[in-house]
């Protein structure tokens, strides 16, 4: 800008050059409102996947070795965190690395902090639906379980529709004690669904995490 403003002193009229300089303070500006907002994505999105990966280490160094879980499913309506197969029944896994505290809001969904933060609740019900169609190797129900990795959680059962909201410190006993289905899966259908989950996963061809917990 400066360069610009000194050849407007030497060659051009005076308004050409302070014409140039705003031109280039816009672009300037533009150029910085963008960084701005790629870098809150950004910052957004590592503090999700820090979630994520918590929550992944946890499931897999808590659960006994009767479990799946995979990790980072792709479906058509979006993507599963985590999907948990084991004894006491199938799990799709989202997590949330809020702050704060997280407690219902009294129509099914949630707020943290007493704002409202969107559909999220709905969302997972969805995605759950729309992939149950697919899994042809079993009719068995699919619970959604939002696990929040940092926020306090106050949210219980049934405030937020068929979804299940627990914290990172409730992984273990959430899943192999506090979910009984009147019929145990069988070793042989735990293997069955997950490798259904697998299945479903490798329509992305980043789809790389398959972990059996041992």
């Amino acid at each position: 800008m400066s360069f610009v403003y000194g050849l407007s002193l030497a060659k051009w009229a005076l308004w050409k050059g302070i014409t140039a300089i705003a031109i280039q303070l816009g672009i300037l500006l533009v150029v910085c409102a963008f960084v701005r907002k790629m870098d809150k994505e950004a910052a957004s999105w590592w503090k999700g996947y820090k979630g994520e990966v918590l929550v992944a280490k946890k499931l897999i160094d808590e659960l006994p070795n009767t479990f799946w879980v995979i990790n980072d499913i792709q479906t058509p309506l979006g993507n599963f965190d985590h999907v948990v197969v084991g004894p006491t029944g199938v799990f799709a896994v989202e997590t949330k690395n809020w702050r704060g505290w997280v407690t219902p809001d009294g129509k099914g969904e949630l707020l943290v902090n007493g704002k409202p933060v969107g559909n999220h609740v709905r969302t997972l019900y969805n995605r759950i639906m729309g992939v149950k169609g697919r899994l042809t190797k079993t009719d068995r129900y699919i619970q959604g379980v939002m696990v929040f990795a940092s926020a306090y959680e106050d949210a219980p059962w049934g405030t937020t529709q068929s979804i299940n909201c627990i914290s990172i410190d409730s992984i273990p006993d959430y899943f192999t004690k506090m979910q009984r289905p009147s019929k145990p899966l069988s070793p042989n259908e735990v293997d069955a669904i997950a490798q259904a989950f697998q299945e479903i996963g490798r329509l992305d061809k980043d789809f790389t995490v398959r972990t059996k917990v041992s």
